[in-house]
């Protein structure tokens, strides 16, 4: 799978700009689940049109009958490509946040940061997820009415161990970088 982030630019790249980090699935079982309904998409607007209608050419093709163009109320199977933005510029101005270490290990939102300037030592994950993305991916791994462990390898900011716990779920974030667990720590304590 590929998370597409819209809204990443880097004038200075005088070639293909890359719009895309890869995700791996993973699961501890010879076959994978996944919760399809919780993480449905919506249906184009031109797909609905033809809700009922023959498929042409599809005649013979499964049986002797044609298919028919069904919408499922939930909405269309999920894409391997998910497009949502990046925590970047404006757009992340929300959710993004930083420790500052000498106002006492204190999370701050990003729109705070020209308060924390030098000779401030503030800690600011770059590469910081957002919690859709995160949010969505947790979704399709946990059934539902069922509670679910979830590791998290890279924690990194801790946007996965964020949503995990605001849905009750178990989960274990590892991550090397002492200052990262810090950030991390300090951004579980608000919720």
């Amino acid at each position: 799978m590929a998370w597409h982030y819209t809204n990443k630019n880097m004038p200075s790249c005088s070639f293909w700009q890359r719009s895309y980090e890869s995700i791996l699935c993973l699961w501890n079982n010879e076959k994978p689940k996944i919760n399809i309904d919780q993480i449905r998409e919506p249906y184009t607007s031109n797909f609905l049109k033809y809700d009922g209608k023959k498929r042409n050419g599809t005649l013979g093709r499964f049986g002797n009958s044609e298919t028919l163009y069904r919408v499922n109320e939930k909405g269309v199977l999920p894409r391997d490509i998910i497009k949502v933005p990046a925590l970047a510029g404006g757009a992340g101005f929300k959710e993004r946040f930083f420790l500052c270490k000498t106002c006492d290990c204190k999370i701050f939102r990003s729109k705070e940061l020209k308060n924390h300037q030098s000779p401030h030592q503030t800690i600011i994950h770059p590469t910081q997820k957002p919690q859709m993305l995160t949010n969505k991916l947790i979704d399709s791994a946990i059934m539902e009415n069922q509670k679910g462990n979830v590791l998290i390898p890279f924690a990194g900011s801790g946007s996965e161990c964020l949503v995990a716990k605001k849905k009750n779920l178990n989960y274990i974030g590892i991550e090397i970088n002492p200052d990262y667990v810090m950030l991390i720590n300090e951004a579980l304590k608000k919720i």
